[in-house]
């Protein structure tokens, strides 16, 4: 019943440290713990109950590889194991009580195609099969056993470009691109499907696009009441929640919540 949103852009600061909850039984947002580590333009993924932040900037803009972990129960954040790179704009998510990062840009803003998965029991990290496509900006959500990584940017393009990481054999595979470029989109997924929010082309979007796993093609789901260039997505129950992200012009609180079909 809880949504959760930290660090960022926000208040002036170059990187916020702040962490926010929203209850949606209550309907009502609570400042918890700050971050150990004041971050914007991190990577997060939720594994084994605890929602871990990793890379990013800090408040010198200096690219980060360290990485934390947020436990609910306890409103408090842990270190752990810095990354092996250092990476900004990369994307994150968990499946099987593992943590995996994709991509990015590295201290040199380097495009990164580069795999990395975390083990939260022996606090290591170990290099996977590298993405076929480098790229930064890229927004990731687990589908079974896989993780689908959609869009991003390379060089000073937007991309449509989707990819799949098969956690189990490690391996890639190619899906049907997006109709659209969309970097700094978020996703997620809800009853076996994936959907990919706002974002950004040359301009911010404001579309929600559904995959469908059964027919392997996307469809126009939706369509936000505001835009979201860069915020987060997660599901709780049968609701899609959106939160934050940027407009284009500055950063901005706007919260939204969906209905998906079923």
């Amino acid at each position: 019943t809880r949504f959760a949103v930290f660090g960022g852009f926000g208040g002036g600061q170059n990187a916020a440290a702040d962490t926010f909850v929203y209850d949606s039984t209550a309907n009502t947002w609570q400042v918890k713990s700050a971050m150990l580590t004041a971050r914007s333009a991190l990577c997060s993924a939720l594994a084994a109950g605890r929602l871990y932040a990793l890379g990013g900037l800090d408040g010198n803009f200096d690219p980060q590889k360290s990485v934390e972990s947020y436990d609910p129960v306890t409103d408090s954040w842990t270190q752990h194991a810095d990354m092996p790179q250092a990476r900004v704009y990369a994307a994150g998510a968990g499946v099987s009580d593992q943590v995996y990062v994709f991509g990015g840009v590295d201290e040199n803003w380097a495009e990164l195609n580069t795999t990395e998965r975390y083990d939260p029991v022996q606090d290591t990290w170990t290099g996977m099969a590298a993405m076929p496509t480098p790229r930064f900006g890229a927004c990731a959500a687990a589908l079974g056993s896989e993780i689908v990584v959609v869009g991003g940017t390379q060089g000073n393009a937007a991309l449509s470009v989707v990819e799949a990481y098969d956690t189990v054999t490690n391996t890639w595979r190619s899906l049907p691109s997006l109709p659209v470029r969309v970097a700094a989109g978020m996703a997620t997924t809800y009853n076996g499907k994936l959907y990919v929010f706002g974002g950004y082309e040359s301009a911010p979007l404001v579309t929600v696009y559904r995959y469908e796993p059964g027919t392997n093609g996307w469809v126009l789901h939706s369509v936000l009441q505001r835009d979201h260039i860069g915020g987060v997505a997660g599901v709780i129950g049968t609701k899609v929640f959106i939160a934050g992200g940027y407009n284009g012009i500055e950063a901005h609180d706007r919260f939204q919540v969906m209905t998906p079909q079923l």
